[in-house]
């Protein structure tokens, strides 16, 4: 087991550095905001796809929270199956969940003029690496946790197609603020 926390901690490690790399160069890439233009771009305000962006991101990780709660109060991902009640609640704000989310999605859609529908064509990308890097953390994860009994439970095929919409909606939220942030449309109108 000592193998894999020195695998997965130069992953990140990786990662991270691979990120503050991408960041310096993209900050360097970009010209150096004057400070009357850094009052003024801090003093301008979000566009609506913005403003939605953000309330989907922010209701995406309460919804995670609250389900991640919920699995650390009633005893674990082993009692879903015994607890109607708790799988019932489960499911509730799971569907509640994407429902709403789906709803901030096509609200972001209505709203956007061809600039925000610009910046929208990022959120696939990051949608699609969001993906990835779920999957590998649950396949790294279940192939370590279950290795010696040889088979996955079932319960965990929910858990993760369930987190794997989550972590949609919650790319896909990311992915537009990433947009705004990239191509410099800071909710300037």
């Amino acid at each position: 087991m000592p193998w894999i926390l020195v695998a997965l901690g130069a992953t990140t490690l990786l990662a991270v550095v691979s990120a503050l790399f991408v960041l310096k160069h993209m900050r360097a890439a970009n010209a150096p905001f004057s400070a009357e233009e850094q009052s003024e771009w801090s003093h301008t305000p979000l566009t609506s796809v913005q403003k939605i962006a953000w309330c989907g991101l922010l209701f995406g990780l309460v919804e995670s929270v609250i389900l991640i709660t919920i699995f650390l109060q009633n005893g674990g991902p082993a009692n879903y199956w015994e607890d109607d009640a708790m799988r019932l609640q489960v499911a509730g704000i799971f569907i509640g969940g994407l429902v709403i989310q789906a709803v901030l999605m096509s609200l972001a859609a209505a709203r956007a003029d061809e600039r925000d529908r610009s910046v929208m064509r990022v959120a696939p990308q990051v949608q699609v690496v969001g993906q990835m890097l779920g999957l590998a953390a649950w396949h790294i994860f279940l192939g370590q946790r279950f290795h010696d009994e040889g088979a996955i439970p079932m319960v965990y095929n929910y858990l993760t197609f369930g987190s794997q919409f989550i972590l949609f909606m919650i790319t896909w939220f990311a992915g537009v603020l990433l947009g705004y942030r990239l191509q410099r449309f800071h909710g300037q109108s």
